[in-house]
């Protein structure tokens, strides 16, 4: 069970048309607790300070700085043990498990065109504190028998790089369509737990992305498109 509020505050200064300042603190408060096979309770407090820097060099371009403390959700299924009777695999829970928090910073570059065209270009840099992963797990009465748990495995870093394009395609001769996309590359480094190597998160994408084709058929009323998405696999 988790009990969780936050207080909030906002101020925004504005010197021009082209420079805007907003400056913000949100502190999180959340009391977890846990009953069955082992009973915890724990209170958390995170302050999340945020400022993002904006700067328009005409109407169709604009450049946005962001820093921010960011803290991630807990899953509750991290919390428990399962085990899966067809694979005989067994993952244990962690009913102590610390959210995950990360200094961010992030830069963007926006650019419309074409009246409703719009091209995103952001690089995020997280340093992450607390990572959440898969950490191992001795059986006490037999060391040979070794389970898989959630847990923190220390600091980490992670850089993304993401785009977002929309694209009207009625100067292509293909009258009242549009073809929207965005997608993230992902680049992160942990300290591996078991053989204390450097690797990607557990069940990170390297990659995804996504393609949407929509047009409007006004003489039926109607819309018809095509949505196109990447494979992916995960690594745990």
């Amino acid at each position: 069970e988790e009990k969780r509020g936050e207080a909030s505050g906002q101020a925004t200064w504005k010197s021009n048309d082209r420079l805007t300042v907003e400056a913000g603190m949100r502190a999180e408060m959340s009391t977890i607790s846990s009953s069955g096979d082992v009973d915890l309770q724990k209170t958390l407090t995170f302050p999340k300070p945020r400022l993002v820097v904006s700067y328009a060099l005409d109407s169709e371009d604009q450049f946005r700085v962001r820093l921010e403390r960011e803290v991630g959700q807990l899953n509750f299924r991290d919390f428990v043990a399962n085990s899966s009777l067809s694979t005989g695999s067994v993952q244990a829970g962690n009913p102590d498990l610390e959210p995950q928090t990360a200094w961010v910073g992030e830069a963007t570059y926006e650019r419309k065109f074409l009246g409703s065209g719009l091209i995103t270009l952001t690089w995020r840099h997280s340093e992450i504190q607390n990572a959440v992963d898969r950490v191992p797990v001795f059986d006490p009465n037999d060391p040979t028998n070794v389970f898989d748990a959630p847990g923190n495995i220390g600091d980490g870093k992670e850089d993304d790089f993401i785009f977002g394009l929309t694209l009207p395609l009625d100067r292509l001769g293909i009258k009242r369509a549009q073809l929207k996309g965005s997608g993230t590359f992902r680049w992160s480094d942990v300290t591996d737990p078991t053989t204390g190597d450097m690797r990607r998160i557990s069940g990170q994408h390297p990659w995804d992305f996504e393609w949407h084709f929509s047009q409007d058929v006004p003489r039926y009323k109607a819309n018809w498109g095509i949505d196109l998405y990447n494979r992916w696999t995960e690594t745990y």
